[in-house]
């Protein structure tokens, strides 16, 4: 990775990489995307050891779609919370905690891309 390329992504949280390298927040609203991991960080979402933030979000499925793509890839959803903004910017957020699984996932009928297959006991 390159200073370069981490400059070429809309980041909402500052990061500091190995080697120097860093990410900092450059978006407008950085703000709200402050707000709702100060919200987390109150203890209204747990464990907090479980969450992953990453730079923007493009996903927009349904619960039931976000949760059948991550069960494809080998993670059981542990709890949610949903944040849904404020009145001057009205947002909703869910953060789901996950953790990673090994065994029969009913999901792939045949072996599973991307190396996956490593997960599914009928593969390896």
């Amino acid at each position: 990775m390159s200073q370069q390329r981490i400059d070429e992504i809309t980041w909402y949280h500052d990061v500091d990489f190995p080697g120097g390298l860093q990410a900092r927040t450059k978006s407008e609203d950085a703000g709200s995307h402050h707000r709702l991991w100060e919200w987390m960080d109150t203890g209204a979402f747990t464990p907090k050891s479980s969450r992953l933030l990453t730079p923007r979000p493009l996903l927009r499925a349904s619960g039931q779609g976000l949760r059948k793509m991550l069960e494809a890839n080998y993670f059981r959803v542990l709890s949610e919370s949903i944040f849904h903004g404020d009145s001057k910017q009205p947002v909703r957020r869910v953060l789901l905690s996950c953790q990673p699984f090994t065994g029969e996932n009913l999901l792939h009928c045949t072996r599973p891309p991307f190396g996956l297959h490593r997960y599914d006991r009928r593969y390896t």
